[in-house]
């Protein structure tokens, strides 16, 4: 599917001016491109249910209502990422498909401007009832631009961002069969101020918790799969210790990926917590499943833009 497909395709669907289309008439479904992986989760549910997993579709649109970036940006950083809109039909059109709930663990779009936030408007018609978590790409005005991604960065775009998209991007609750999708932002390697007092609240309903998050929290398995044995490597994990941090070659990443207090804190509690039974994130661009905590999966799903996805039942 093209880009002129892509956004040729909203009016067929009735939508607004200048935004893509999901479910254009096709002689296939664009979910029969998805390459879909199953699991299968005891999370004590009402009655079972099948969420479908993506994560980092890295949308580069611009158009005519689009007034910033340059043109020029779009179109390199859609290079990238040549096949963003086509996984985003796919896993829309897979779940509508199926009845299944879209969780989104983040980087739905590459950088801020107006074409990508205005799909981002449109993803609760899209994905009724979808679970989207932010990732550091939702906040990103230039990429490459230099500049250091912290809570000032962020609060740069911050109002404009949330406005279009569904739900908090802070923290966010959703409450599926008994089973409660807990959303929160550790787009920067920690956990922002309020996130582990919100928790709490969601703790003490005593409901089964499904955390969903960007990046993954640090374990020795997707360590190890990361660096590849060389522990001079960013681990660009969530909560890393800080002995495997300091080893890490690059000041930058060195600086970025040092996790605070707050976050060590806030990690080790959720590892405790007996009613967490499974973490969803993206971040990495390729497929990684390791326990969190004993028993506790987490699910690091591949690209969207890669034309990958989960599909996770819980029961």
């Amino acid at each position: 599917m093209t880009r002129r497909e892509f956004t040729k395709g909203l009016f067929a669907a009735g939508l607004a001016a200048g935004l893509p289309s999901l479910f254009a008439a096709e002689a296939e479904s664009p979910s029969a491109a998805l390459k879909v992986t199953r699991y299968s989760v005891a999370a004590g549910a009402s009655r079972p249910f099948r969420v479908l997993h993506v994560s980092d579709t890295h949308l580069s649109l611009v158009d005519r209502i689009d007034g910033q970036p340059s043109p020029r940006n779009a179109e390199e950083r859609a290079k990238c990422f040549p096949r963003a809109e086509e996984g985003l039909n796919a896993a829309l059109a897979y779940a509508r498909e199926r009845g299944e709930t879209i969780v989104h663990t983040g980087d739905l779009i590459d950088y801020v401007n107006d074409g990508n936030l205005a799909v981002a408007g449109k993803m609760a018609d899209l994905a009724p009832g979808g679970v989207f978590a932010a990732g550091n790409h939702e906040y990103c005005k230039m990429v490459g631009d230099g500049k250091v991604e912290d809570e000032a960065y962020k609060a740069e775009s911050r109002a404009r961002v949330q406005s279009a998209y569904p739900g908090n991007l802070l923290f966010a609750s959703r409450v599926v069969n008994g089973v409660n999708f807990v959303s929160f932002d550790n787009i920067y390697y920690y956990v922002p101020a309020g996130v582990p007092e919100m928790f709490e609240a969601e703790a003490a309903r005593g409901l089964p918790v499904v955390l969903c998050c960007h990046v993954p929290f640090y374990t020795p398995e997707i360590y190890e799969a990361v660096t590849r044995g060389d522990v001079t490597r960013a681990p660009y994990l969530c909560g890393t210790p800080d002995e495997i941090v300091d080893q890490v070659k690059d000041p930058y990443r060195r600086r970025q990926q040092r996790a605070d207090a707050r976050t060590h804190e806030f990690v080790a509690r959720l590892r405790g917590e007996k009613l967490v039974k499974a973490v969803l994130c993206g971040h990495l661009h390729w497929p990684h499943v390791s326990d969190f905590a004993p028993g506790v999966p987490q699910y690091c799903v591949g690209a969207n833009f890669k034309m990958q996805a989960f599909e996770i039942e819980f029961s």
